[in-house]
C-alpha cells in the first residue's frame, strides 16, 4: 500500500513538473514571437491566436523621430489577413508605412506571408512621394525548442515614386532561436540593408515570475533591455534601446489575443509534446 502510495505521488510530481515546464516555455515563446519577432509578419500567422499590437518609440528622445505601429493579424486558425500601419517622424515630415497581406499556417510548425506595401513620404511645403513594394517572409518551428524565422523587404528591388532614380533599401533580416523547458532562452539575429547597413547579435529571454518575462540583447550597433508582463489576454511591455551612436529610445507596447477555437490555441502545448527533441 505504501509502495503504491509512493508510486503515485512520484507520478503525480512527474506530470505537475513537465506541465511546469511546458506552461513556462508556452509563455517565453509567446513572449518571444510576439516581441522579439515582431516585425516579422509570418509570426504573426503561427500564433495561437489572431491578435492586434500596437507600439510607440520616440526614437534618441527627439520629438522629431517618433516611431508609431500597429499591427493586427485576425481570420481562421490557418489563414490570416494581415494589416499594418506604421509612422516614422512628425507632422511637418515623416514617413507613412500602409501593408496588407496573406498569412498561411501550414500543418504545426511552418507558416509564410506575403504582404504588399504602400509608402508616403511626406514634409511641409513639399508634394508627398508615393512609392510601393512588397516583403515575404517565413516562420519555421525546427525542432522541440529551437526557431527560425526570415523576413526580406522589397525583394525586387523597386523605387522610390515608382518610377523615381533612388531605389528603396533591400532589407534581410534572419533570427534563431532556442527556448529550454525551464524559463530561459536566447536567439542569434542578423540584419543586413543594401546598399549599405549591417547588424549582428543575439539576446537571452527569461521568465524571472508567472507575471513578468525580462530580455535583453547586445549587437554591433546597440544595448536593449526590456519587460513584458502578461495579464490574461493582454500584454503590456517597455522597452530601452542604446545606440552607440546616436543615443538612447525609449518604447512602450501592448497586445491584445483574441478568443479562438480550442484547438488552435492549445496547439503551441501540443506541438512541445509530440516533436521530438
Amino acid at each position: 500500500m505504501a509502495s503504491a502510495g509512493r508510486t503515485f505521488l512520484l507520478w503525480w510530481l512527474t506530470i505537475m513538473v513537465s506541465w511546469g515546464h511546458i506552461t513556462a516555455q508556452r509563455e517565453l515563446e509567446k513572449i518571444y514571437m510576439g516581441e522579439i519577432l515582431s516585425e516579422i509578419p509570418a509570426v504573426q500567422c503561427a500564433q495561437a491566436t489572431p491578435n492586434i499590437r500596437i507600439s510607440f518609440q520616440n526614437r534618441f528622445c527627439t520629438k522629431e523621430l517618433m516611431y508609431e505601429t500597429l499591427q493586427v493579424a485576425f481570420g481562421t486558425q490557418q489563414n490570416r489577413l494581415l494589416v499594418g500601419l506604421k509612422h516614422e517622424g512628425y507632422h511637418k515630415f515623416g514617413d507613412l508605412t500602409v501593408a496588407i497581406g496573406y498569412g498561411r499556417f501550414f500543418g504545426k510548425r511552418f507558416s509564410i506571408a506575403l504582404r504588399g506595401i504602400y509608402l508616403w513620404r511626406h514634409a511641409e511645403g513639399y508634394s508627398g512621394q508615393h512609392s510601393l513594394s512588397l516583403d515575404l517572409s517565413a516562420w519555421v518551428q525546427t525542432s522541440r525548442h529551437t526557431y527560425l524565422a526570415f523576413y526580406v523587404f522589397n525583394p525586387i528591388a523597386l523605387k522610390y515614386g515608382i518610377t523615381g532614380h533612388e531605389r528603396l533599401p533591400i532589407v534581410l533580416k534572419l533570427n534563431f532561436g532556442y527556448l529550454s523547458e525551464g524559463r530561459i532562452g536566447g536567439f542569434l539575429f542578423c540584419e543586413k540593408r543594401l546598399p549599405i547597413g549591417f547588424d549582428i547579435g543575439g539576446g537571452l529571454i527569461c521568465q524571472v515570475a508567472k507575471a513578468c518575462v525580462l530580455n535583453g540583447t547586445a549587437s554591433l550597433l546597440g544595448l536593449s533591455i526590456g519587460i513584458q508582463v502578461p495579464w490574461r489576454r493582454y500584454e503590456f511591455g517597455c522597452r530601452v534601446e542604446w545606440n552607440y551612436r546616436t543615443g538612447i529610445s525609449p518604447q512602450c507596447q501592448m497586445a491584445y489575443h483574441f478568443p479562438d477555437a480550442p484547438d488552435r490555441a492549445h496547439n503551441t502545448t501540443q506541438n512541445l509534446k509530440s516533436i521530438p527533441k
